[in-house]
């Protein structure tokens, strides 16, 4: 009987030795652990925000566009899923607000950054990100414009005057807008 229990000790120490082994190689760095980490626990709340994270982190050093954009896809999918798994605090409504910024979707950004300051009021890079959005939204219509796509500015000053409601610089994009599209 000691040794059965010796045997089933050393086969138990030897697989376990085995599987750190074969994990090693997800400990190079945090972005590849927590993009492991989530392929195992694909249901998982704090795995999927962590993953949706590290492809941003991907998305911010990548210099070739198609892969930033996969990295960016990634992002959304597992911040998506955080999100949907029912984790909504103030890191996901960053990372996603940061991933939409990446996305030049202003609108969604500061909504969500207006989603971090519900619960955090004094969140200063939350506010200084929410008055950049605000901006951006601003330069993006103006932008649109001069590339002759007015619906789309319109649509998007019309998004961006919800949470903006007194921007005299949307205001204006608006009254000058309105009658040429209805044109």
């Amino acid at each position: 009987a000691p040794i059965a229990m010796v045997v089933v000790f050393l086969l138990l120490c030897t697989a376990y030795t085995g599987k750190t082994a074969v994990r090693n190689w997800a400990w190079y760095d945090d972005n590849k652990l927590f993009i492991t980490d989530v392929e195992t626990s694909t249901e998982s709340m704090k795995c999927n925000l962590s993953a949706g994270g590290s492809y941003l982190n991907l998305y911010q050093k990548e210099k070739n566009t198609k892969k930033k954009n996969k990295y960016l896809k990634k992002a959304e999918l597992h911040l998506n899923k955080a999100l949907a798994l029912g984790r909504s605090d103030t890191d996901t409504w960053s990372l996603l607000g940061r991933m939409y910024c990446y996305k030049k979707d202003f609108v969604n950004a500061a909504r969500c950054y207006t989603n971090v300051l519900q619960g955090k009021p004094d969140d200063k890079i939350a506010l200084e990100n929410l008055e950049m959005m605000k901006g951006a939204s601003v330069v993006e219509a103006n932008r649109l414009i001069d590339e002759g796509k007015r619906e789309e500015a319109l649509a998007l000053a019309q998004a961006a005057i919800v949470d903006d409601p007194n921007s005299p610089a949307l205001l204006n994009i608006l009254g000058r807008l309105s009658g040429e599209v209805a044109a």
